[in-house]
């Protein structure tokens, strides 16, 4: 809500630059951010997600920062002010050294593959492929915290529609919906949209994968966000949507799909 939610986490600026940083964008009540989801989403965001995402957007910063994170300002073209410090990148190594200053273990190069159950049906652990082999990985919980589909082809063009088997990711080449699959093989139920997703507009020559995009080597070559200054036309001299019909920030999701769906 201002000044004294964000100073907290922004440990490497005076208060007087964060104070001009924060007068750069209006500030919004919760209403005002439910409506923006609301129209965004054509009234199709799942509501009570909705209402978690920014009832406790605050506390969950506050958690991220107890753990070591902190916000830098936002060099990016956006619609945000502050962004992590490090981005992604970042946030992952700091989260690496966090767990393993607690002492947990982490296996790399090792793929869960089968959700492993006893004989009432919970789920006790992982049967996984390592570099030696297969393994068991017992455990009291298990949390599937391993992305998308968006790296699998067969499930973008099953899901999503014709064509979306060819599109490039803007992303790593692993999210290949493992924990998805997994998931649904034990008879978990499948929730939300499967048919839509986070489109954005990219060059045409954007390699299969980029890992990751913020890193890769002239990634930002790739991106196509200044569609809202001008007109976009397809190969038949036609323009297709408008580009100006709101900010970056609520339509370059959508473009992506818009220009997959020209010929």
């Amino acid at each position: 809500s201002g000044f004294d939610d964000v100073r907290p986490i922004v440990k490497n600026m005076t208060d007087d630059d964060l104070r001009k940083l924060l007068q750069k964008v209006p500030q919004r009540t919760e209403q005002e951010l439910w409506d923006e989801f609301m129209h965004v989403t054509a009234n199709q965001v799942d509501q009570e997600l909705l209402q978690v995402h920014i009832g406790e957007s605050l506390n969950t910063i506050k958690w991220l920062a107890s753990k070591g994170h902190d916000w830098v300002p936002s060099h990016q073209i956006s619609d945000n002010i502050l962004s992590m410090n490090g981005g992604g990148y970042g946030l992952i190594q700091r989260n690496f050294k966090f767990l393993e200053d607690l002492g947990a273990k982490l296996h790399f190069e090792t793929a869960a593959t089968e959700l492993i159950q006893d004989d009432q049906a919970r789920v006790v652990g992982v049967k996984a492929l390592t570099p030696n082999g297969v393994a068991i990985f017992k455990a009291k919980s298990v949390v599937l915290a391993c992305g998308g589909f968006e790296a699998n082809p067969e499930m973008r063009a099953k899901y999503l529609g014709p064509g979306w088997d060819t599109v490039r990711v803007r992303g790593v080449p692993f999210n290949t919906g493992d924990g998805l699959r997994m998931a649904l093989d034990i008879g978990a139920l499948p929730h939300g949209s499967w048919t839509t997703c986070h489109a954005a507009p990219q060059d045409i020559e954007l390699p299969f994968f980029t890992t990751p995009s913020a890193y890769a080597v002239e990634g930002n070559d790739w991106v196509r966000y200044m569609y809202y200054l001008a007109i976009m036309v397809n190969s038949d001299g036609e323009r297709f949507i408008d580009e100006g019909s709101d900010t970056r920030g609520k339509t370059y999701a959508k473009m992506g799909r818009a220009i997959l769906a020209q010929p």
